[in-house]
């Protein structure tokens, strides 16, 4: 995940802390951003991870998560920074074989917080996005 004054990015170069559980990953950002003790941050983390109904993998590190509920802890983790933007940089390679990209963006809408979600992805990925409710830059 990568700052920007617009926005965060999520991508592939911006991979998870692999010696950090999920809920670690998550409640680092309320940590460092906002200075919440380590219990609070981690019962946010642990809350937003049963909106997207995946509470369970919030004590695994990353090599115990499939590629989508890394994807979603990424997208938790971008949630709880400051900035109303998300930017998802070509999400079919943070996803591996998934392919039902409405279903995760309906999931993303579960959040309880208001940011605006981007793809950006390339125009040879156009198809997968076909019927898809989201915003899309090519």
């Amino acid at each position: 995940m990568q700052e920007q004054e617009d926005g965060v990015v999520i991508a592939q170069q911006l991979p998870l802390i692999s010696n950090l559980d999920m809920k670690e990953n998550i409640a680092l950002i309320q940590e460092v951003h906002q200075a919440l003790s380590r219990e609070v941050a981690e019962k946010n983390a642990v809350e937003l991870l049963e909106c997207l109904g995946i509470d369970s993998v919030a004590n695994k590190r990353k090599n115990q998560c499939s590629d989508l509920e890394q994807f979603y802890v990424m997208i938790i983790r971008a949630f709880m920074m400051t900035q109303k933007r998300i930017f998802i940089k070509t999400p079919f390679m943070l996803l591996g074989s998934v392919l039902e990209i409405e279903k995760i963006i309906q999931d993303i809408q579960k959040l309880p917080l208001e940011k605006e979600v981007f793809l950006l992805d390339v125009e040879a990925n156009y198809h997968r996005y076909k019927e898809c409710s989201c915003n899309m830059i090519k």
